[in-house]
């Protein structure tokens, strides 16, 4: 029983997660301080799925500030902006 408490808790937050993205919050590292949690809590993930979480956050943020910054280079921002 306890599981399915706790698989529910996780899907809960990652929807929350999800909101959070869309209101261009940092809801992606709200899904790995959950997973994060969950395996040091109880029910253990696996470390690789962990890493490759972490990975793929930072990828996706990487992208995001390449995205910024080359968006403000073509609208004519300057460095100090």
């Amino acid at each position: 029983m306890l599981p399915y408490v706790l698989y529910s808790l996780l899907l809960l937050i990652s929807l929350a997660a999800v909101g959070l993205n869309i209101l261009s919050l940092p809801g992606n590292w709200l899904m790995f301080a959950t997973a994060v949690g969950l395996y040091a809590w109880q029910a253990r993930p696996s470390l690789t799925i962990l890493a490759f979480m972490l990975l793929a956050l930072l990828v996706g943020e990487g992208v995001e500030l390449l995205g910024s910054v080359v968006g403000a280079k073509k609208f004519g921002a300057s460095t100090a902006a």
